[in-house]
């Protein structure tokens, strides 16, 4: 036989093409306007107008810079709540741009409680105590002064938000404020007292607060500074509100706002008394979100307008 012939080959190494990433918060953006423009904005070099361009003529921009470039991840974050669209909603609006897009939709609740089937869910357990001591440790150590407050109190904050990193900040954010208020250099037990108590349990994340509009907030914020006796009753509340040179806005208009916002979870509406005429018993409004953050963010001169 004759000689044997060696096949030689070469293989050139290609560099994979990672996808792009983009983060959307739906609490910001929770239209299909205001989702498109977020995510043209990330992945272009080119400023997205606010105004003079439609939906779908930004759809068109969004199919062009994604067809251009390598496929995006856009995660969509805060799905599912009172106000911001549901994880079906944003995938059908992320999946009419094409097959570059792959949505992430990140929310409190499970694909089943909220009757949606994703190719793929994972789920993120509550921080464990020890590993949340760190988290709060290290943020503090940044927005604190140094040994504004003590790691045993830092443990007991832990304890007490049970893996919730939320409520848990707020509490101490809410007792470094008592605490500077009263012109103390330390976060002292009556201020952690007071910073825990302003944490509603169950309660509502402040973020959504925040991500309200401005004259929302504005009632809110006028609620949660009334006196005690100004909030016996919704009636009562509405009035006072009205009332304030700060709010344009009529007694009946204010109340029609305020149930919205007790509707949409943000308020409690709690029965105070037994009526024994006819009608509703007369109820009161409770917030259901951190108060003592909450006026003291609106009342910085960096609030947004």
């Amino acid at each position: 036989s004759g000689p044997r012939r060696a096949i030689q080959t070469t293989t050139r190494a290609v560099e994979p093409t990672l996808p792009g990433f983009v983060y959307v918060d739906a609490r910001r953006g929770s239209t299909r306007f205001r989702l498109y423009h977020d995510v043209l904005s990330t992945i272009g070099d080119d400023p997205v107008p606010e105004h003079g361009i439609g939906t779908d003529e930004l759809a068109d921009k969004l199919r062009e810079g994604v067809r251009t470039g390598p496929d995006i991840v856009v995660a969509v974050d805060h799905t599912n709540e009172p106000e911001t669209p549901d994880a079906t909603t944003v995938v059908d609006w992320l999946s009419d741009i094409g097959g570059h897009i792959s949505p992430v939709c990140l929310g409190r609740d499970p694909p089943d409680a909220i009757e949606w089937e994703p190719d793929e869910s994972v789920a993120f357990e509550p921080y464990r105590r020890h590993v949340l001591v760190e988290l709060l440790t290290s943020r503090c150590s940044t927005g604190l002064g140094r040994d504004a407050i003590s790691h045993d109190q830092i443990r007991e904050v832990s304890e007490w938000a049970d893996g919730d990193a939320h409520d848990a900040l707020a509490a101490i954010a809410g007792a470094a404020i008592s605490a500077e208020r009263a012109g103390a250099s330390t976060i002292r037990p009556t201020d952690l007292d007071a910073g825990i108590e302003e944490v509603p349990k169950p309660g509502v994340a402040l973020g959504r607060v925040l991500a309200l509009s401005e004259s929302r907030r504005r009632l809110l914020y006028e609620l949660v500074s009334l006196p005690e006796d100004d909030r016996a009753s919704v009636s009562a509340a509405t009035e006072t509100i009205a009332s304030r040179p700060a709010v344009d806005l009529s007694a009946s208009t204010v109340r029609r706002v305020l149930y919205e916002l007790a509707d949409a979870g943000l308020l409690d509406r709690v029965t105070v008394s037994q009526s024994h005429g006819k009608g509703r018993p007369p109820s009161r409004l409770i917030p259901r979100f951190p108060t003592l953050v909450f006026r003291e963010l609106f009342d910085r001169p960096s609030w947004p307008a």
